[in-house]
């Protein structure tokens, strides 16, 4: 994912760019299908979207830090 300003300027950039992946740590991503925001500015990403991993992350305001994933690939309760 990668983060630019109003003005079209790149700001930054989470995760490991051109390397898709299912680690959180350092996190990466296997095909992001939304963000969305909440109020505190809490970056949540919809990672999955039949790819290689069905999770929601959860990324801290400003630095992109992880604060959680929920979800997984499986046929468990919460898995898809």
């Amino acid at each position: 994912m990668k983060q630019f300003d109003l003005n079209g300027t790149k700001l930054a950039s989470i995760g490991t760019p051109g390397k898709a992946g299912s680690r959180l740590t350092p996190i990466q991503f296997g095909n992001v299908a939304d963000v969305a925001f909440s109020a505190d500015g809490t970056v949540f990403a919809s990672d999955g979207d039949a790819g290689l991993n069905n999770r929601v992350v959860a990324l801290a305001r400003g630095t992109g830090a992880l604060r959680y994933a929920i979800g997984s690939t499986g046929n468990r309760t919460g898995c898809v």
